[in-house]
Order: C-alpha cells, then structure tokens, then sequence
C-alpha cells in the first residue's frame, strides 16, 4: 500500500463559491493539472492535455491512501471529472485530509497560514490566485495574449501545483501525527458523509421570495437620491454616505450595523439622516443575503458541505454551505401561508417584507416528497455536563428529576415558588447559569448576558455572579483544582497531572511532539485529548501565574500567542464533552440506520421516511461508557420543513 500525496488544479465555469457539487458538474469543468507523490519520491505533475492516462495509483486506487489538504474537494474531482481520464472510485475511508489533521490541533485550517505557523521551508506560493484566474475561470485565456505567454503562464501553474503538494507534505512532517486517531478519523467520514449528503431546499420558493425582496429593495433604493439630493446614488457608496452625513451634522466612523444601531437608539439624528441610515440597515440585512446564497449554492435541490469538521478548538464542527449555525432568530409558525404571499407577491403591500423574508430563512429547508425531518436537541447539556463534572450531585439529581435549571436559579434567586417564574424570569437566569459555570466576572456577565437579549446593570450582575458560586461550591472548587493541575503539568515537562472526580479522571501533561515543539495535552475523561501548542508560564497584570500558549485569535483570526485562563480551561473540557455526547448520540442513530444532514450545536437533524422521533431521542440518550451517571435528555420534532425547536 502506498502513501499518494496530491493536489488538483481544476476549471469551471461556476464559481467555486457555489460549491464543489456545482463546479464539478458544470459541463465544461474539467483537470488542469495534478501534483502528485507517491511515498518519498519526489513530487510530479501530470497534465492530461499532453497525457490523457492518469497515473495508475488513481486508476487502480483501492490498495492505496490519499492525503491532500481539504481532501473532499480533491477527491470529488477525481471521482467525477478523473472518470474520463480513467480514474477509479477514491472512497472516504482513504481519504486523510490535512486541514482535518491541523484543525485536530487547533492550528490554521488554510495551507498558507499553517505553513506559515510551522515555517516550513517550501512555503505556498503567492502567484496563485493570478494564474487561477488566468485558467480556472471563463475564458480560460487571456485573448489579449500569446501562446507563448499562456504557455509561460501554465507552466508556473503546474510550478504552484507541485509546490502545494511539496508544502503539505513538509507541513505533515511537523505534525505530531501523520493521521488522525481512528476515532477521530471515523468521525471525519461522517462529517465528510453529511457534508456529500446535503440538505434538501426549496429551491422554488426560494427564487420567489429573492424575486419579491428584488422589487422591494428597488424601490427603496430609488428612495436614496431623493432622501440626500442627488448626492448619493447606492447604499454601498460608504464614503459618499458618510461624507453626507457628516455635512448633516452626523459624524459616524463607520457603517457598520452596531455603529447604526446605537446612532439611530440615540435618538437625536436629523430625520434625513435617520431615513437614509435605517434604508441603509434594511437594504444591507446579511440575512436576505442569505437567498443569494440559497439559490447559488444549491444543485439538484441540496445545498451540500454545511458541517467543517473540528472548526473549534473543543472538537465541535462549524459551518459552511448553508450556515445552520448563524440563522436568523425571527421565525413564523406559519411558513406555507407567508411563503405564499411571496409567490403571488401580495407581500410587497407589507410595510417590512425583508423581515418576513427572514423568517423564512430556516424554513426553506425542506424535505422531498416521501421525506420528513426529524430534529431533536440535547436538553441543557453543557449545564447538566458541568454538574456533573464537578460532582456538584445536587444539582444532578434535581436535573434528573426533571427540574428545569432556570427557572430554579430564577425562583430562588427571586425568593418565589418554580410556578410563580415568568417566562422573562427564565430568560434572565440563562447568562448567569450558563456563564457563570465559566468564571464570567461581573463585567462579562453583562456582556454575556446581552446575546441573550437580557440587559444586566453591574450591580444585578455582582449579585447573580455572587449567587451563582455560593449556590455551585464545588463548580468553584473545580475551576482552581483545574487551573492548578494545568500550571503544574506546563511547569514539570512529562509529568501527569490528574483531576479525579468520582470515576472520571482529566489527565494533564505538557509533552513535546516529534519536532521537539512542546504542548500541554489534557485527556477528558471521553479519553479524547486536547491541544494546546507552546505553552509556558507567565504573570498577568494581576500578578498571578497564568498559561501562555500560541492560538488562533478569535477575532482577528490571526496567529498569536494569548492566555489559557481558568475558565477557558473548565469552558473547553465542558464543551469538549459536549461534542463527545452528540458524536456518541451520532453514531447510534447511524447504528440504526437514520440519515443525518445536519448538525446544529447541540441538535441532530436527520431526513427519514416517517416519524421516528421517539426512537432518535432515545437513541441520542443512551449514555456513552465514560459517563453512566451522567442524566442525558433531548427534546425534538418532526416537520416537511426546518424550524426552531
């Protein structure tokens, strides 16, 4: 068996932000070039238009391994456009992608920033974007040049081609591990599956709802010139409007929504001014964007590749495709009636049909005739997973009882029975029982508390934080025993460091890997490990002894090094396990034979023949043998079409 290394150079007429389905079965796609290794062998190319044979490892690929970075791309490439050059069937369970393999330790999942990262020697080249414009996109050719240019030019393609594949490869060899483990690596085939599954769309109504925000917007549009006299034509002229804002006696540093947002709570702007920056908010919504992309992005009636495995440092995949994790939270119970307003455009009478529009968003999810999703979400799970972690058992048993969190932080806190909590009530206890579990401070948790929709002043918020850690005393104890045990284990190389808690056991040791680069390893008692590269000791402004490590910034989503605080340390392992619950609910939904398409958080969502809620919920709560006494429970529903659970 042979180790095939490789990097396809590709063409279509579809934009490759349309999704490899798409581009791929575009009639005029096809391979410009692949780069390709085998084992140690130096690296080649091979060009079908002077030898339309592949190599034989892609003929004959069944005995063989294939790694290239995002691998699904690849191989649905050679699957489909490799078949007229003689290409075999390369299955998932060959594939090994290196972008998986860097996320797994939570370094840069693009191939420049990784190499970067790792300084390799041979580094991506940066011709690359010029020269896939030149061959990649209609024309295929720059008319204006010469053969003897385009061949130039094609020849330092198949030059950045090999250096792609010379790149990874020396990015595999700074790697701890050259694969992921074969748990992680089964979980990589799901995902990889889900994602070559997709999610049905309304394609249709979707059409009719862009067509409906098309007029609307046009009309508003027209609004602009006359609201500003001319002296602005589009509401993406940034400059201009700011220009004229500011000559109203408006002076704003940017346009982005929350800068608008709090201009326009104000109260105070100029009602042309007003006019101009509400037109502004509505007219820019990312959430009627997200129609663009619903029509662009579906082929066949499925939108595909939703799920990119290990996005977050805890394991936990994030979006892509049609973007489950960021939908709006407006919402309509009834989606056929207002649907139907689009399509025979009676809607427009309405004074806001972009926020009908965005109601409408999840909805058009929605199952082929025969079809009906079934959707079900663990309930409370990093909660109840926090509880029990730390042994805080009274709160296990309440849970297990079925007393709902809130409304018993609410009702306590307020000193008044469970029945007398509102629904306000209960929303307000959400930040400080979910974020106070994290060490929030009393500033964070108002932060915190406003993605919620509930507005803390400092002092309610000194009281909930306060609260909270008199009502959770050994949630407290947890986060210092953790700290402890990490600073400890980065102080004293290659020595284990244990938490034990009842039968679970989190196991700290700061390592160095294959390359010499040291990271502080942490084993959840799921046995999954986590990573954190270069880690070392260092004091805050407080004073205090703190882990420095070297991180994806969140924000900026640049390469730093930054803090491995305490409540990021009991945050990760929480949400760590979390992500081991639902592969484990996952895998036994799979075990009998459910579809998955989709994964949301904490929610599953599958496209079955009928209702199989119940048996999907009971699955999904069977209890992984690391956590037998850990209460489990998930509520769902069975609809044609998505909706909020």
């Amino acid at each position: 068996m042979s180790k095939v290394y490789f990097d396809l150079e590709t063409r279509s007429r579809i934009p490759i932000e349309y999704g490899r389905f798409r581009y791929a079965h575009d009639k005029y796609a096809d391979i410009l070039c692949m780069a390709y290794r085998i084992d140690d062998n130096p690296t080649q190319i091979w060009i079908p238009s002077q030898n339309p044979v592949l190599p034989y490892e892609f003929i004959r690929p069944a005995s063989h391994t294939f790694y290239a970075f995002n691998i699904q791309f690849d191989q649905l490439m050679m699957n489909i456009l490799g078949k007229r050059y003689g290409a075999g069937t390369i299955y998932l369970s060959q594939c090994r992608d290196v972008m998986a393999l860097a996320g797994r330790y939570s370094l840069p999942q693009k191939l420049e920033r990784l190499g970067a990262t790792l300084k390799v020697e041979l580094p991506k080249l940066s011709t690359g974007k010029q020269l896939l414009k030149i061959f990649s996109v209609p024309p295929f050719h720059n008319p204006k040049k010469s053969r003897e240019w385009h061949n130039k030019k094609f020849k330092q393609l198949c030059e950045y081609c090999i250096r792609d594949v010379d790149c990874m490869c020396e990015i595999i060899s700074k790697l701890p591990t050259d694969e992921l483990e074969p748990e992680e690596q089964h979980i990589w085939q799901v995902t990889a599956t889900i994602n070559a599954r997709g999610v049905p769309i309304d394609i249709q109504s979707a059409r009719s709802i862009r067509a409906a925000v098309n007029i609307f917007t046009s009309r508003n549009a027209a609004r602009i010139p006359e609201i500003t006299g001319g002296a602005i034509q589009t509401i993406g002229q940034i400059k201009k409007i700011r220009e004229w804002c500011e000559s109203e006696g408006c002076d704003l540093p940017n346009l982005q929504k929350q800068t608008i947002e709090d201009a326009l709570a104000n109260g105070s702007l100029p009602p042309k001014v007003e006019e101009l920056l509400r037109l502004r908010l509505m007219l820019n919504s990312a959430a009627v964007k997200k129609y663009d992309r619903l029509i662009n992005m579906t082929y066949e009636g499925r939108i595909y590749d939703n799920l990119r495995y290990y996005g977050a440092n805890t394991g936990r995949p994030t979006g892509g495709g049609f973007q489950f994790l960021n939908l709006p939270r407006a919402h309509t119970d009834e989606p056929e009636e207002l649907i139907q307003k689009f399509n025979d455009l009676s809607i427009l009478q309405d004074e806001d049909v972009l926020e009908s529009a965005k109601k409408l968003v999840r909805p058009m999810v929605k199952t082929p005739e025969g079809k009906i999703l079934n959707v079900a979400d663990y309930s409370s799970i990093e909660y109840i997973l926090l509880m029990w972690y730390s042994e805080q058992m009274d709160k296990v048993e309440l849970f297990e009882k079925g007393e709902d969190p809130y409304k018993l932080f609410a009702s306590r806190f307020y000193q008044i029975s469970v029945e007398e909590v509102t629904k306000d009530m209960r929303q307000w206890a959400k930040p400080p029982v979910l974020g106070g579990g994290y060490m929030l401070s009393y500033n964070g948790l108002v932060s915190y508390a406003e993605g919620f929709g509930v507005d803390l002043t400092l002092a309610e918020a000194k009281r909930a934080i306060d609260y909270y850690r008199s009502e959770h005393p050994l949630v407290v104890q947890m986060w210092y025993q953790l700290r402890e045990k990490a600073i400890q284990a980065v102080m004293h190389k290659q020595t284990r460091y244990v938490v034990v808690n009842g039968v679970q056991r989190t196991v700290f040791v700061a390592t160095p890997d294959r390359s010499g680069i040291l990271w502080l390893c942490i084993r959840l008692p799921s046995g999954r490990y986590l990573y954190y590269r270069n880690p070392c000791i260092v004091t805050d402004k407080y004073d205090r002894l703190v882990i420095e490590h070297e991180r994806i910034d969140p924000t900026t989503k640049q390469w730093v090094r930054g803090y491995l605080p305490p409540q990021r340390i009991i945050e990760n392992i929480i949400q760590g396990l979390g992500r081991d619950i639902l592969n484990h609910g996952m895998d036994k939904l799979i075990e009998y034979d459910f579809t998955p398409i989709g994964q949301v958080y904490d929610e599953i969502i599958t496209e079955e023949k009928g209702d199989r809620l119940e048996e999907m919920i009971n699955l999904m709560c069977i209890r992984p043998s690391w956590a037998k006494e850990l209460p489990l429970k998930a509520e769902g529903f069975v609809s044609k079409r998505y909706k909020k659970g």
